[in-house]
């Protein structure tokens, strides 16, 4: 599971689930969580940055995004996996 934050503050999760990604987030704090799934990583991502809590944040479709040196070995090792 990696966690999506905005300005500090986690407004989401995506993990892999098989073959497809799940995007979980909440619309704003205190709301139930939704849960979306994808076949990329991108995906599961945008979904969450797309939000309204991480939008309220600042997140916008073309924000920068950062991985941690664990996040993108995992999405590198997703990808290698999915091409086989």
């Amino acid at each position: 599971m990696l966690r999506v934050s905005v300005a500090g503050q986690q407004v989401g999760t995506i993990e892999r689930d098989g073959r497809v990604w799940l995007a979980s987030w909440q619309a704003s704090p205190g709301c139930p969580i939704t849960q979306t799934r994808h076949p990329t990583p991108a995906g599961a991502l945008t979904a969450v940055l797309e939000s309204g809590f991480a939008r309220w944040l600042g997140a916008r479709r073309r924000s920068p995004v950062f991985w941690s040196a664990t996040a993108a070995r995992l999405i590198s090792s997703a990808y290698q996996t999915s091409l086989r």
